[in-house]
Protein backbone atom coordinates (compact mmCIF):
# COMPACT_ATOMS: atom_id res chain seq x y z
CA UNK A 1 0.00 0.00 0.00
CA UNK A 2 1.30 3.25 -0.90
CA UNK A 3 1.34 6.41 1.49
CA UNK A 4 0.27 9.63 0.97
CA UNK A 5 3.40 12.22 1.15
CA UNK A 6 0.72 13.59 4.70
CA UNK A 7 0.80 10.19 6.15
CA UNK A 8 4.62 9.71 5.86
CA UNK A 9 5.13 13.27 7.14
CA UNK A 10 2.03 12.03 10.38
CA UNK A 11 4.10 9.00 11.25
CA UNK A 12 7.28 11.03 11.50
CA UNK A 13 5.92 13.25 13.81
CA UNK A 14 4.18 10.22 15.85
CA UNK A 15 7.72 8.77 15.97
CA UNK A 16 9.55 11.59 17.16
CA UNK A 17 7.02 12.50 19.51
CA UNK A 18 7.18 9.32 20.78
CA UNK A 19 10.74 8.94 21.08
CA UNK A 20 11.23 12.51 22.11
CA UNK A 21 8.81 11.08 25.69
CA UNK A 22 10.63 7.81 26.12
CA UNK A 23 13.71 9.97 25.87
CA UNK A 24 12.38 12.26 28.94
CA UNK A 25 11.59 9.02 30.63
CA UNK A 26 15.00 7.87 30.47
CA UNK A 27 16.80 10.63 31.69
CA UNK A 28 14.56 12.63 34.23
CA UNK A 29 14.62 9.16 36.38
CA UNK A 30 11.07 8.99 38.33
CA UNK A 31 8.68 11.42 37.18
CA UNK A 32 5.70 12.91 39.12
CA UNK A 33 3.50 10.44 40.97
CA UNK A 34 0.20 9.63 39.56
CA UNK A 35 -2.94 7.69 40.43
CA UNK A 36 -3.07 4.05 39.09
CA UNK A 37 -6.29 3.57 36.76
CA UNK A 38 -9.10 2.03 38.41
CA UNK A 39 -8.85 -1.31 37.61
CA UNK A 40 -5.02 -0.96 39.32
CA UNK A 41 -5.81 1.79 41.78
CA UNK A 42 -3.99 2.36 44.80
CA UNK A 43 -5.54 3.10 48.16
CA UNK A 44 -6.31 6.44 49.45
CA UNK A 45 -3.20 8.54 50.38
CA UNK A 46 -1.20 6.04 48.37
CA UNK A 47 0.51 7.01 44.51
CA UNK A 48 2.43 5.00 42.13
CA UNK A 49 5.95 6.47 41.11
CA UNK A 50 7.35 5.56 37.58
CA UNK A 51 11.42 4.24 37.57
CA UNK A 52 13.89 5.19 34.93
CA UNK A 53 12.21 3.00 32.47
CA UNK A 54 9.09 4.28 32.62
CA UNK A 55 7.30 1.72 34.70
CA UNK A 56 4.98 1.76 36.99
CA UNK A 57 6.18 1.06 40.71
CA UNK A 58 4.45 -0.36 43.73
CA UNK A 59 1.75 2.53 45.50
CA UNK A 60 3.36 4.22 48.22
CA UNK A 61 2.77 6.64 51.16
CA UNK A 62 4.90 9.60 49.82
CA UNK A 63 4.24 10.91 53.32
CA UNK A 64 6.60 8.64 54.75
CA UNK A 65 8.83 7.14 52.04
CA UNK A 66 11.89 7.67 52.58
CA UNK A 67 12.53 7.31 48.60
CA UNK A 68 9.73 8.83 47.54
CA UNK A 69 9.67 11.65 50.67
CA UNK A 70 6.42 13.91 49.42
CA UNK A 71 6.67 13.36 45.63
CA UNK A 72 8.36 10.73 43.44
CA UNK A 73 12.27 10.33 43.56
CA UNK A 74 12.74 12.82 46.72
CA UNK A 75 15.32 10.74 48.50
CA UNK A 76 15.78 11.39 51.87
CA UNK A 77 19.22 11.38 53.66
CA UNK A 78 20.58 8.33 55.16
CA UNK A 79 20.01 8.91 58.90
CA UNK A 80 16.61 10.93 57.76
CA UNK A 81 12.94 9.68 58.20
CA UNK A 82 10.16 11.22 55.89
CA UNK A 83 7.58 12.60 57.78
CA UNK A 84 4.33 14.02 56.43
CA UNK A 85 6.21 14.42 53.15
CA UNK A 86 9.20 15.90 54.52
CA UNK A 87 12.47 14.33 55.24
CA UNK A 88 13.92 14.87 58.64
CA UNK A 89 16.84 14.34 60.88
CA UNK A 90 16.12 11.16 62.77
CA UNK A 91 18.97 12.07 65.33
CA UNK A 92 17.70 13.82 68.62
CA UNK A 93 17.59 17.08 69.45
CA UNK A 94 20.44 18.33 71.66
CA UNK A 95 19.12 19.91 75.14
CA UNK A 96 19.37 23.49 76.29
CA UNK A 97 23.07 24.80 76.23
CA UNK A 98 23.99 21.58 73.68
CA UNK A 99 25.18 21.24 69.99
CA UNK A 100 25.77 18.59 67.89
CA UNK A 101 29.06 18.94 65.78
CA UNK A 102 29.32 17.07 62.27
CA UNK A 103 32.24 14.90 61.26
CA UNK A 104 34.64 15.37 57.94
CA UNK A 105 32.00 12.69 56.79
CA UNK A 106 28.72 14.60 57.29
CA UNK A 107 27.64 12.56 60.09
CA UNK A 108 26.13 13.82 63.41
CA UNK A 109 28.07 13.50 66.61
CA UNK A 110 26.95 13.62 69.87
CA UNK A 111 24.96 16.47 72.22
CA UNK A 112 28.38 18.05 73.67
CA UNK A 113 28.34 21.29 75.90
CA UNK A 114 30.54 23.77 73.67
CA UNK A 115 31.35 25.99 76.66
CA UNK A 116 33.24 22.76 78.74
CA UNK A 117 34.22 20.01 75.29
CA UNK A 118 38.02 20.76 74.72
CA UNK A 119 37.60 18.89 71.22
CA UNK A 120 35.08 21.57 70.68
CA UNK A 121 35.80 24.74 72.58
CA UNK A 122 32.85 27.79 71.85
CA UNK A 123 32.59 26.25 68.41
CA UNK A 124 32.57 23.15 66.49
CA UNK A 125 36.45 21.51 66.28
CA UNK A 126 37.56 24.14 68.09
CA UNK A 127 40.37 21.54 69.63
CA UNK A 128 42.07 23.14 72.87
CA UNK A 129 45.93 22.56 73.41
CA UNK A 130 47.01 19.06 74.90
CA UNK A 131 47.43 20.36 78.56
CA UNK A 132 44.42 23.38 78.42
CA UNK A 133 40.80 22.78 79.81
CA UNK A 134 37.65 24.65 77.92
CA UNK A 135 36.11 26.59 80.41
CA UNK A 136 33.31 28.87 79.22
CA UNK A 137 34.13 28.18 75.61
CA UNK A 138 37.89 29.64 75.79
CA UNK A 139 40.57 26.98 76.00
CA UNK A 140 42.47 28.13 78.80
CA UNK A 141 45.69 26.59 80.15
CA UNK A 142 45.69 24.27 83.19
CA UNK A 143 49.45 24.47 84.15
CA UNK A 144 49.67 26.23 87.29
CA UNK A 145 49.80 30.50 86.97
CA UNK A 146 53.44 31.75 87.08
CA UNK A 147 54.59 33.26 89.98
CA UNK A 148 54.72 37.36 90.63
CA UNK A 149 57.09 38.69 87.98
CA UNK A 150 57.17 36.05 86.17
CA UNK A 151 55.68 35.13 82.60
CA UNK A 152 55.21 31.91 80.65
CA UNK A 153 55.44 31.58 76.81
CA UNK A 154 54.34 29.38 74.23
CA UNK A 155 56.71 27.26 72.13
CA UNK A 156 55.93 26.83 68.21
CA UNK A 157 53.67 23.78 68.91
CA UNK A 158 51.73 25.98 70.99
CA UNK A 159 53.15 24.23 74.15
CA UNK A 160 53.46 26.53 77.41
CA UNK A 161 56.92 26.96 78.44
CA UNK A 162 58.19 27.30 81.92
CA UNK A 163 57.52 30.30 84.23
CA UNK A 164 60.23 32.67 83.02
CA UNK A 165 61.57 36.24 84.67
CA UNK A 166 61.10 38.39 81.24
CA UNK A 167 62.72 41.46 82.68
CA UNK A 168 66.66 39.35 82.40
CA UNK A 169 65.36 36.37 79.80
CA UNK A 170 67.54 36.32 76.53
CA UNK A 171 65.19 34.55 74.62
CA UNK A 172 61.63 36.68 75.49
CA UNK A 173 63.11 39.72 76.79
CA UNK A 174 60.22 42.13 78.17
CA UNK A 175 57.84 39.82 76.44
CA UNK A 176 57.36 36.25 74.89
CA UNK A 177 59.59 35.89 71.66
CA UNK A 178 61.78 39.01 71.59
CA UNK A 179 65.60 37.76 71.06
CA UNK A 180 68.58 39.61 72.35
CA UNK A 181 71.07 39.89 69.54
CA UNK A 182 74.21 37.77 70.51
CA UNK A 183 77.03 39.43 72.48
CA UNK A 184 73.73 41.83 74.33
CA UNK A 185 71.58 40.75 77.50
CA UNK A 186 67.96 41.58 78.92
CA UNK A 187 68.19 44.25 81.29
CA UNK A 188 64.92 45.33 83.14
CA UNK A 189 62.81 44.21 80.08
CA UNK A 190 64.89 45.66 77.39
CA UNK A 191 67.97 44.57 75.32
CA UNK A 192 71.39 46.21 76.07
Amino acid sequence: MKRSKNQSVFSGMLLTTSMLGLASLAFSGQERAEPLQKADSCPAGQFACRDFKGQKQPCRDLSADRNNCGSCGNMCQRNDKCIAGQCVSSAPACPPGQLACTDVKGQKLPCRDLSADRNNCGSCGNMCQRNDKCIAGQCVSSAPACPPGQLACMDVKGQKQPCRDHSADRNNCGTCGVVCRNGTSCVAGACR
